[in-house]
């Protein structure tokens, strides 16, 4: 089944978000009608502290609110219909002074956060404790660090905020480098409207189920859009998304699309390079 998903927004909980965390589960339930939302807490607001950016200065995300977020994510979920996972934004800066940020996600009872600014920006620390709670991580924003662990997901490659892929060449080094990732995209709203503020992410899954969606995320049956619900069926030699395709010989790609508009044209981008435009 594919399912609809704005993995990255934000509540009042963090420093410089707006809305109550249930006025946004409502509003992704009820207004957007989206499947699953994933509510992001920054960890702490150290990326602002360059700034005059007054009392967010210095903040860090409580135990108490994101417990809080945590409660209220399970409270409001309901499998087969709408999921609320819970999760938190590592938000840390590396020594370049660029973010290496990551959507961290649980599908199952163990719900652990550690802080960039309370261990040094220690990320294998943070990958051992999402890999021992079951969880997974996708990349944030145009700057990241992919390592090869088996926490990494996928790559934001759109979000409200921008379209990262219409400069892929960090995105297909990466990839060619033999990183196995999936696109995903989200709002990164802070502004109250998950599912309805521009990026979307595609997920394929047995069933809406905390489980079979971090399963999901985990496989890379998933893809990305800029917020319109384009149905996308990508296959090789017959092979569904996600999944490693060995072949000494030709490879044929297959791509089923519906689209809510016609569409203009599709492209076919290897390496970085647009190979094959279909009008």
């Amino acid at each position: 089944h594919l399912y609809w998903a704005d993995l990255h927004v934000h509540s009042a909980l963090t420093q410089d978000a707006e809305g109550e965390p249930d006025e946004l589960l409502h509003y992704a339930r009820d207004k957007a009608k989206i499947d699953v939302v994933v509510m992001q807490e920054n960890d702490a607001s150290s990326w602002l502290d360059a700034g005059a950016q007054g009392a967010y200065r210095g903040g860090a995300l409580t135990e108490a609110s994101y417990r809080l977020g945590v409660y209220l994510s399970r409270r409001y979920s309901e499998p087969g219909r709408f999921l609320a996972l819970p999760g938190w934004e590592w938000s840390h800066r590396t020594d370049d002074k660029k973010p290496n940020h990551r959507t961290v996600i649980f599908g199952g009872d163990l719900t652990p956060i550690i802080r960039h600014s309370e261990n040094g920006g220690n990320f294998d620390e943070l990958c051992d404790l999402v890999e021992a709670a079951g969880g997974v991580m996708n990349t944030q924003h145009p700057n990241y660090r992919l390592i090869r662990r088996p926490c990494e997901g996928n790559i934001e490659v759109a979000s409200g905020w921008g379209v990262f892929i219409h400069q892929p060449e960090k995105i297909h080094r990466d990839l060619s480098a033999g990183f196995q990732v999936g696109f995903v995209a989200t709002s990164d709203g802070h502004r109250r409207d998950p599912g309805a503020g521009g990026g979307l992410t595609g997920i394929y899954a047995p069933e809406l189920t905390p489980q079979a969606i971090i399963e999901a995320l985990r496989r890379h049956r998933v893809f990305a859009t800029n917020g319109s619900r384009i149905e996308i069926d990508a296959r090789a030699n017959g092979v569904f998304m996600g999944q490693d395709v060995p072949s000494d010989g030709e490879v044929r790609l297959s791509l089923d699309v519906r689209a809510p508009r016609p569409i203009v044209r599709i492209v076919l981008v290897k390496d970085g390079d647009e190979v094959l435009t279909v009008a």
